[in-house]
Formats: C-alpha cells, structure tokens, sequence
C-alpha cells in the first residue's frame, strides 16, 4: 500500500513539475504575466491581502507521509523536502472583491507559494493583479481577463516580500545561547521594529503601483478574504515581535 502511495504521489509531484517549468506563474484565463503595471485611471485604490501559506491541499498529507516512509525527512534534509511539498501542493486563498465605485488594484503577497482564487463580483473594476512573495508564486485564477503583475528581480527572479501580519511593537526574539556547557533557547526582549514585513512590502507596493495603500488585511493561513467597502481604511493591527518565542 505504501508502494502503491508512494508511486502516486511522485508522478503527481513530477507532472506538477513539469507544468511549473514550463510556466512559473500560472494565470486563469490564460493570460501574459507582466512585469510593469497598466495605466490606471484617477482614483484608483490599492488593498493588500497577506498570508504565510494558503489552505492545505488534501494531497499534502499523503504526500508528506510517503516521504517521510522513504526517509527524505531526515534531519539533513528535511527544509529541502518541505520545500518541495510546498511547490508541488500548494495551499489556496480566496479573496472576493465586492467595492464597487472606484477602480481597484489588488495586491497578493505570501511567503509559501500560494494558489490565489479572485471572485471578482458584478459591477466591481478590479483592474490589475500584483502578485508577489518569498517563495516564487504559483497561480492566480479569476473569471475575468485582469491584467497580472508578478514585478521581477535581477537576483531572485520575483519580488520576495511578503506580510500576514505587521509585528513591529516591541516584543521577544527566540534566541540559541551556549550557557553552561550546553545551548539553550532562551527569550530576549526586543524595541519596536522600525520596518516589518508588512511595513516592507506596504512601501514597495505603494511604490510600484504609484498608488498609496488604501487598507490592508493578513493572516497566517489565508482562507477566505473579503474586499469590500469596510475592507477600505482598514489596516492590520500591529502586534508584538514574538519570532517564535512565547512568554
């Protein structure tokens, strides 16, 4: 049975792949990606919608669970292998744009590669899609033709930011110390943090577009985001730096 999993998912993994290489960025309706933005009209307003990862595929599991039957998650090598997991399953956030009124641009940012899903609504002007993150993103999908801006970079190849929430008060950072003969995580305090993630990508996208930052929302698994009239002039609270480190 695990033979039979196994075999599964790594011609699943390969034809995932192949479609990935020969198009880094897949766009529904099929569409060229471009790297500078169309002209916009006066008014228009720019949101941003940030995750960590998207909505678990229900492939993932079986998939993990097969390579971690063949050993790939090991100690040595187990960041590669999720990484793989992440390119070759990745999670889905939908957002659905109701605001009708003013013309829009939507901009996406993740830091795992995500299939972004945009139900544009009736009457709604969404027009164009900016598309960035850490990893290289996957697909956007929408039921109209919206232009796709995925800005590029001469070292990466894409734009690396990404933000699901703005941690920029002062907070804690988990830190390895060598204490006693032995390493120990230990919590150290630490001031407020002049540029996050957010604050970040908020600038580079403000700046990229010529548009400024019109509302802002994130969280860590994406699911299901609403652009809609309360969406506007509502930004992500600000939080405490914790980096992994909980007091």
């Amino acid at each position: 049975m695990k033979l039979i999993l196994f075999a599964l998912v790594s011609f699943v993994s390969l034809c995932t792949a192949h479609a990935q290489a020969k198009n880094s960025l897949a766009v529904t309706p099929p569409g060229e990606v471009s790297k500078i933005m169309p002209a916009l009209p006066s008014g228009t307003e720019l949101y941003l919608v940030g995750s960590y990862e998207g909505t678990a595929s229900p492939l993932r599991r079986p998939f993990v669970s097969a390579r971690m039957t063949i050993g790939d998650f090991n100690q040595n090598n187990w960041a590669q292998a999720w990484e793989r997991v992440d390119r070759q399953f990745p999670g889905d956030t939908i957002i659905n744009v109701t605001r009708k009124g003013r013309p829009l641009v939507i901009a996406m940012a993740s830091y795992d590669p995500v299939k972004w899903h945009v139900n544009v609504f009736p009457g709604v002007d969404v027009r164009a899609l900016v598309v960035v993150g850490y990893d290289a993103p996957v697909a956007v999908y929408s039921e109209e033709k919206i232009p796709v801006v995925a800005p590029a970079d001469p070292r990466t190849g894409h734009v690396r930011h990404y933000f699901y929430q703005d941690d920029s008060l002062p907070g804690f950072v988990k830190e390895w110390r060598y204490i006693n003969g032995r390493w120990q995580e230990i919590c150290t305090d630490v001031p407020a943090t002049p540029e996050s993630d957010y604050t970040r990508a908020a600038k580079f996208l403000s700046s990229f577009t010529q548009l400024p930052v019109a509302g802002a929302t994130g969280k860590y698994t994406g699911g299901v985001f609403t652009v809609d009239d309360a969406a506007i002039g509502t930004f992500i609270p600000k939080t405490q730096n914790s980096r992994l480190c909980y007091k």
